[in-house]
């Protein structure tokens, strides 16, 4: 096995309270005093997750689900019906998904594309996780996150058992 010049070899534990690298010091008030990285220089991820119990119709509800400790950016948003909604003819089953951001001070607005909210379906599998991209995405220390979900339709049956998560990178202080 070669190696490339100037690169060590490690096998096994290395703590190390600098590293003095070519240009100077990189990163040395990331740690502590016994080279370990100081908590407030790390990205944190949080998950934020809404459930509605699997054997029941999902049902409409606006909850909010949790606040954000830091400032923070909207990763991912993941949505699962444990049986998807069905239904047939003029008004089939189905619910919508919204999830939204705000603070004592700014309304609750969606961070999903255009404000709308994604539609569950009988177009759907049963477990079929929908991943979705916020596009809004910044948020900050205080943020509250709610989820709200609407029902719709007469014919066949409704959709049992959601899981909603919602993935937010706090930023270090």
């Amino acid at each position: 096995m070669g190696q490339l010049e100037g690169s060590i070899l490690l096998q096994g534990d290395m703590n190390a309270a600098t590293l003095t690298a070519r240009g100077g010091k990189h990163g040395e008030d990331k740690f502590d005093a016994n080279g370990r990285r100081k908590a407030d220089s790390v990205v944190h991820e949080q998950i934020l997750r809404y459930e509605q119990l699997s054997g029941t119709s999902v049902a409409a509800e606006s909850r909010v689900i949790g606040s954000l400790f830091a400032d923070a950016t909207a990763v991912e948003v993941s949505i699962v019906c444990e049986t998807k909604p069905d239904g047939s003819g003029g008004d089939p089953r189905e619910f919508t998904v919204d999830v939204l951001k705000g603070n004592q001070t700014t309304a609750f607005a969606s961070i999903l594309a255009g404000g709308t909210p994604i539609t569950v379906d009988s177009t759907i599998a049963n477990r079929q996780v929908q991943f979705v991209t916020p596009t809004t995405t910044a948020g900050t220390r205080g943020d509250q996150i709610k989820i709200t979900v609407g029902v719709s339709g007469t014919t066949g049956t409704q959709g049992q058992g959601l899981s909603v998560s919602v993935k937010y990178r706090e930023n270090p202080a």
